[in-house]
């Protein structure tokens, strides 16, 4: 099977980003790698999680639809379905190639139809037979302008808590989710362990494993009972073992401790 396809959710009303994620949610050919609640956060995730489509809100805080795809570098922008309450700005919507254009309220079927439709776009731009996934840009190209995660939504029913990035302690993976530990407490998030990789600082976060990382700033102890063996251990008292092919890291983790 393929992978799925990687999606970002953009819509500045969280009962529809709810709602389009639970419909997104039912198919296996779909992962929602990113939520974003205004134009700017709908930027930033799309940079950060390099996605294959973007469900945008045409009217959104800060920027809006169009706005957001003008932000980006042709060799940024995903493909796009549009979401709105309003069906006046569909034509502009296909003038800029949007794949599909969904009105609110969101009914499943179309939701899923909206997405067979940019499966087979994705399969007509790369051959099926292709890896779906965009060829990475020079290191050097995006270094100069890559930023991490600062902050991070947590859904809790209608709620939606914030999660300053420093007060994370580790994160451990669970299948298509991951547990952040923050101040004692874990939330449960659906994202791979591989993107949360990839959007946090690694001057402060660490994967030790392929289901583990750590703030370095939380490290209290580096435990090496034989010369196999390594762990990590955390204010809190938690220990976490390195794993073989992670265990480089032990001695950056040290020198930036020292």
């Amino acid at each position: 099977m393929p992978d799925p396809i990687r999606c970002v959710i953009a819509d500045d009303e969280p009962p529809a980003r709810r709602l389009l994620r639970r419909f997104l949610d039912d198919r296996e050919d779909v992962m929602v790698v990113a939520e974003a609640g205004t134009g700017r956060e709908a930027v930033d995730a799309i940079r950060l999680a390099s996605p294959d489509v973007v469900f945008l809100d045409v009217s959104m805080p800060e920027l809006n639809g169009f706005e957001v795809l003008a932000s980006l570098p042709a060799d940024e922008a995903p493909l796009v379905v549009f979401v709105t309450a309003y069906d006046e700005y569909a034509v502009r919507a296909f003038e800029v190639h949007a794949v599909d254009y969904l009105l609110k309220p969101f009914e499943r079927g179309r939701v899923h139809a909206a997405v067979d439709r940019v499966i087979a776009q994705i399969d007509r731009e790369s051959g099926a037979a292709r890896d779906r996934a965009r060829p990475a840009l020079p290191v050097m190209a995006v270094a100069k302008e890559r930023t991490y995660l600062r902050r991070l939504a947590v859904t809790r029913g209608e709620r939606s808590e914030i999660i300053r990035v420093e007060t994370i302690d580790r994160i451990e993976a669970e299948r298509k989710y991951v547990h952040i530990w923050s101040g004692g407490r874990a939330h449960l998030v659906r994202r791979p362990i591989s993107l949360m990789a990839k959007i946090l600082d690694p001057a402060v976060f660490v994967q030790v494993s392929r289901s583990a990382i750590v703030n370095v700033e939380r490290i209290r102890e580096i435990i090496q009972p034989t010369p196999r063996d390594c762990y990590v251990k955390l204010e809190d008292g938690v220990r976490i073992k390195v794993t073989r092919g992670y265990q480089s890291v032990v001695d950056r983790i040290m020198f930036d401790l020292e």
